[in-house]
């Protein structure tokens, strides 16, 4: 984990191939699951390392020695550090949904003043990005113009000046 965007990393946690194996015999070719049997669940407390911080960062790191596979699904890290920040962030509406020509971000139901509205593609590639800022430029809501983006799902994020993000999908035609 990280409390300074990935500049340093400790170690939280370190599983070896016992305590991750999930089937017991030797497959020589690639291994892949094949039902919910053949899954592993592993549960780690976060708690001391969240409930003071702002910005935490993980990452899972493997190395094989001479092994198999290592598939990691169903990541789930939940707090009650900041709920109802959030909750109240997440209250901002994008429409129409789906999408061809302008697409409307209402943020006037949030407690954000100012931030960064961004819209990514799947592949999390920076397809538009935009400061926002009430106080200044007044109003809350802004008016996106996706005519150039190809069709497909994309993810629309909305951050306050304290990091707090809320994301919102989006299908453009």
């Amino acid at each position: 984990y990280s409390y300074n965007c990935g500049e340093n990393w400790s170690i939280l946690s370190v599983k070896n191939a016992a305590a991750l194996e999930s089937v017991t015999q030797y497959y020589s070719q690639k291994f892949v699951p094949a039902d919910k049997s053949q899954w592993k669940e592993i549960a780690v407390n976060l708690s001391s390392f969240v409930s003071s911080k702002d910005n935490v960062k993980f990452k899972f790191e493997f190395i094989s020695g001479i092994g198999n596979n290592i598939y990691i699904d169903d990541i789930n890290i939940s707090s009650t550090t900041g709920i109802d920040e959030l909750e109240r962030n997440a209250n901002f509406l994008v429409y129409p949904n789906p999408v061809s020509d302008l697409l409307t971000v209402d943020f006037s139901n949030t407690n954000i003043g100012s931030g960064q509205v961004e819209i990514k593609d799947l592949s999390g590639r920076t397809v538009f990005g935009r400061s926002i800022d009430r106080e200044v430029k007044g109003g809350a809501t802004l008016q996106i113009d996706v005519t150039s983006f190809s069709s497909g799902i994309y993810f629309l994020s909305l951050t306050d000046a304290n990091g707090r993000t809320s994301i919102k999908k989006i299908a453009v035609r």
